[in-house]
């Protein structure tokens, strides 16, 4: 799971499009990917700005596929887009395990 974070300089709307049409893409080719998802912020939870652009969640076969899948150069790629609509020095990132109660 990772949290984006806005980059200065760049139009929040312009950032979210190119998220989303230009790097969403560009993710979905990692290899051993299973799921990827874009969650965008639209606002804060009291209607104010969002303090982040949003979240993204990868999901793979294993932990193992998913360390492989880092050292591919379709990863590096995803990694050095970033730059194009996000601040690539604050990208959280955690490896997370899902537990679904509503599907």
């Amino acid at each position: 799971m990772f949290v984006v974070y806005e980059r200065e300089g760049i139009d929040r709307d312009e950032a979210l499009r190119y998220w989303r049409e230009q790097h969403g893409p560009l993710a979905s080719k990692v290899p051993g990917l299973r799921y990827y998802a874009q969650t965008h912020a639209l606002s804060s939870a009291d209607g104010g700005s969002a303090p982040y652009l949003g979240s993204a969640e990868m999901a793979f076969d294993s932990q193992g596929a998913f360390v492989e899948a880092t050292a591919s150069p379709e990863f590096d790629a995803v990694l050095k887009d970033v730059v194009n609509f996000a601040d690539p020095d604050n990208v959280p990132t955690a490896v997370v395990q899902d537990y679904v109660f509503v599907d």
